[in-house]
């Protein structure tokens, strides 16, 4: 698995003036996946998608002949460039999804010209690549709105500017985006640490019905994932969130 893992994140890749991407290995399914780290993925960007298009017909997976796969790609205009180097304003990203009939989660793509969303990268043969393929949840939807670049973002570990992005309220971003943001940001078992953190600012910073969102949402990570708990003693938090945020028994 290790292998496959390198494979995705160092390289492979090959010369072309037009890029010759290869589907990636099964069980690829970076960076969410139980082997893989977020903190390896080389670029991590978020974008306003502009177009999408098939790049070529279906044809039969490499790895599967009886399974259809074809390459497609989305040209996103860049906001923002949290991990890695990324110079074009305007850049095109590739991605294989299923061409064949299927039964499974949702699929890559199917976006709308507007929607901003957080893409996990590589260079493959000179081209910007999705870190997995077929799946929808290989790029996060960010709900919170356009967020200018700040000063001093280079010093935060990646989790941290990614938790940023999907859990801090952007330019023009109602208070339903983000309750939705928050409900989504509680599944992600790879950075729980961090939702815990920007959880905690949103119930201590905003107020009414995103103050109680985020206080609901702390308590369901203190009974889920005990060691994320939040600590409830802190007063600034016991003051937001009342009898909303317990002390869990396993952490007396």
């Amino acid at each position: 698995m290790a292998i496959l893992c390198l494979w995705v994140l160092g390289g492979c890749s090959r010369h072309s003036n037009h890029p010759e991407i290869s589907e990636y290995p099964p069980l690829i399914d970076l960076p969410f996946g139980g082997y893989g780290d977020i903190s390896l993925v080389p670029i991590v960007i978020v974008g306003q998608v502009l177009r999408t298009s098939a790049v070529e017909k279906p044809r039969p997976s490499k790895w599967d002949q009886r399974i259809l796969t074809q390459l497609h790609q989305v040209t996103v205009r860049v906001e923002n460039v949290l991990k890695g180097s990324v110079e074009a304003a305007e850049l095109p990203i590739y991605y294989f999804r299923f061409a064949s009939t299927y039964d499974g989660p949702p699929l890559l793509g199917n976006w709308k010209p507007g929607e901003r969303l957080m893409f996990f990268l590589r260079k493959d043969s000179g081209a910007f690549r999705t870190i997995c393929d077929n799946y929808r949840h290989c790029v996060v939807p960010v709900l919170t709105g356009y967020h200018p670049a700040r000063n001093g973002d280079t010093d935060l570990y990646i989790t941290e500017k990614i938790q940023h992005i999907l859990l801090t309220r952007g330019e023009k971003c109602s208070d339903d985006a983000l309750l939705e943001a928050m409900s989504k940001a509680v599944s992600f078992e790879w950075q729980q640490a961090d939702v815990v953190r920007a959880l905690e600012r949103l119930a201590i910073g905003e107020t009414g019905v995103v103050r109680q969102g985020a206080c609901k949402e702390l308590a369901y990570l203190g009974d889920v994932y005990v060691k994320f708990l939040p600590n409830p003693q802190e007063a600034a938090l016991r003051s937001a969130c009342g009898s909303l945020l317990q002390d869990h028994p396993d952490n007396r």
